[in-house]
């Protein structure tokens, strides 16, 4: 849905990204081929999911006790010409 808004702001001449900034998320193969290319965030799913399934599946056989913790990763943005940076 925000890529279609994208797309529809550029044919109505609103600038892209001088008046409007767009960022995705997830870093889709498709972002880098939106008109504009769409900036977005590495969210880093070949990490997340593993790690999420493994700690619920761990959960429900009651195979480890887990304690609510924080658990981290880093991100990235990938610039492309829908923001200024």
């Amino acid at each position: 849905m925000r890529v279609r808004r994208s797309q529809t702001e550029t044919v109505l001449t609103v600038a892209v990204p001088d008046r409007v900034q767009v960022i995705g998320f997830d870093n889709n193969e498709e972002a880098a081929y939106f008109q504009p290319p769409l900036t977005t965030m590495d969210s880093c799913l070949d990490w997340i999911a593993p790690t999420a399934v493994s700690r619920i599946i761990d959960r429900i056989s009651g195979s480890r006790v887990l304690q609510p913790e924080l658990i981290t990763t880093q991100t990235r943005v990938i610039a492309r010409a829908t923001t200024c940076a």
